[in-house]
């Protein structure tokens, strides 16, 4: 891996990094992703920065300052990068902690928070997520921060198909663990909930765009947008994006939920505190899945844009009083679609 550092007022490279890995210890599951390839980076109060790698199949991550200086390697906090460049990992920084979204085998995945000290350094993860019943072999999409609580926009299985759906928690939540290890916490505010994405063709059709790919936050307009499709492996199904406001996603979190326990049976049980991330559940109320009753459909009749083409990724900018969609698609490049707040059909 080559790390580079551009002065983008002069448009030149001012330093670079290699960073080659260590080979000997490979633990690769295919030969096309044993490499030491960049999943992402990580920009701490803008002072310092850490890379993760994926180090042929043993991630790690460095730390650097501005410039590309590296301070230290991080081997030892487990679930903060991933192990394959194909495997999705998505981060966000609140203002004492980072949670991480990752996938640490092709079949598990894990939510965990990490806290920043004054020196600007991570500890162990304080809270974290890894059950089969919270995260269904879950593929991380997006992530973002609204209010007091953060958001994991996600596609996990569902009886043979897939699901989008979003988990969210508090950023306040110190986890639990009954062995009182300082990493494997469980987190004591984690709820999902389930969003679609439909078109309707005529009075008995309806398109159902099941399998979400990309996701963006528009802070502005506090809109989430989605790009999916019908089928993951079927690209002549065509390509939707959709929007959803956060106040429709809270409504949703808001409301009615089902309770499943550890084995995954739906169980009656009260529902402990949803909103107030100043008192969680009680240690044995977080070991249950608590999932919306109310599923969060788009914010217009039709998909906001809809083509053959298939949609790699998504971006959304306020313009004064319109807002902007960047799609990019894997056949014409990066296409710009202008997409006013008050329409409420689709572009095209």
């Amino acid at each position: 891996a080559l790390l580079l550092s551009v002065d983008m007022d002069k448009c030149e490279t001012t330093n670079t990094l290699p960073w080659m890995g260590e080979v000997s210890g490979m633990n690769c599951e295919n030969q096309w992703e044993c490499g030491n390839f960049i999943t992402h980076i990580i920009d701490l109060e803008q002072t310092n920065m850490v890379a993760c790698g994926t180090n042929y199949g043993n991630p790690e991550a460095i730390v650097m300052k501005p410039g590309l200086v590296m301070l230290e390697k991080i081997t030892d906090l487990p679930r903060i990068c991933s192990q394959s460049p194909y495997w999705s990992s998505t981060y966000l920084q609140t203002e004492s902690s980072i949670f991480v979204g990752v996938n640490e085998d092709s079949d598990t995945s894990a939510i965990t928070r990490f806290d920043v000290n004054d020196n600007l350094q991570l500890s162990a993860g304080r809270a974290v997520t890894t059950s089969e019943l919270w995260l269904t072999e879950a593929k991380f999409v997006a992530s973002f921060e609204h209010g007091d609580f953060v958001y994991f926009v996600m596609r996990e299985h569902s009886d043979g198909g897939y699901k989008a759906t979003i988990g969210r928690v508090c950023k306040s939540d110190p986890g639990y663990s009954d062995d009182q290890s300082e990493i494997e916490h469980s987190f004591l505010t984690f709820t999902k909930t389930h969003i679609t994405c439909k078109m309707s063709v005529s009075a008995k059709q309806t398109l159902d765009f099941s399998v979400i790919f990309t996701a963006t936050f528009n802070p502005t307009t506090e809109q989430l947008y989605a790009t999916f499709t019908q089928h993951l492996d079927v690209d002549i199904s065509g390509y939707a994006v959709c929007g959803y406001s956060v106040d429709d996603i809270d409504a949703s979190f808001d409301g009615e939920y089902q309770t499943f326990n550890e084995k995954g049976e739906e169980v009656s049980e009260p529902l402990p505190n949803r909103i107030n991330c100043e008192k969680h559940r009680t240690h044995h109320e977080a070991q249950n899945l608590y999932t919306a009753s109310t599923t969060v459909t788009q914010t217009t009749q039709f998909p906001i844009y809809y083509e053959l083409k298939k949609f790699t990724t998504v971006l959304s900018e306020t313009i004064g009083e319109h807002t902007m969609l960047y799609i990019g698609t894997n056949i014409d490049g990066r296409e710009t679609r202008y997409y006013p707040q008050q329409r409420h059909r689709p572009c095209h």
